[in-house]
C-alpha cells in the first residue's frame, strides 16, 4: 500500500508539467490549443492549487519517511495527529476532480 501511495504522488507530480499541454474550450465554443495560451490559462486557473497540493502531499510523505526511520530507531510515537490533518487535506485534490467533472 506504501509504494501505491508513491505511484499516486508520482502521478500527480508528473501531471504538473503535463497540464501545461491540455488545450481548454472557451464559453464560445472554441478549443484554445495554443502553448502559450494554455500555459497562460493553467497558471491563472489549477496551477497554484496544483502545486500547493503536491507539495503538500510531498511533506506528508517525507515527514512520514523521517518519522517511521526516528521512530524505528528511537522507539518513539508517532507525530499522527499532525500527519492526519496532513492527510485530511489531501482531499483538496479531489477538489479539482469534482470541478472538473462540473465543466
Amino acid at each position: 500500500l506504501k509504494y501505491a501511495g508513491y505511484l499516486i504522488l508520482l502521478y500527480w507530480t508528473l501531471d504538473l508539467p503535463a497540464s501545461f499541454c491540455v488545450g481548454h474550450m472557451l464559453k464560445d465554443g472554441t478549443l484554445v490549443l495554443d502553448a502559450s495560451k494554455v500555459a497562460c490559462y493553467y497558471a491563472k486557473s489549477w496551477m497554484s492549487l496544483d502545486i500547493f497540493i503536491v507539495g503538500l502531499d510531498w511533506v506528508i510523505t517525507i515527514v512520514d519517511i523521517a518519522s517511521t526511520a526516528s521512530r524505528q530507531e528511537s522507539q518513539m510515537p508517532p507525530a499522527g495527529k499532525m500527519l492526519r490533518i496532513l492527510r485530511i487535506l489531501r482531499i483538496l485534490r479531489l477538489l479539482r476532480v469534482a470541478k472538473l467533472k462540473q465543466l
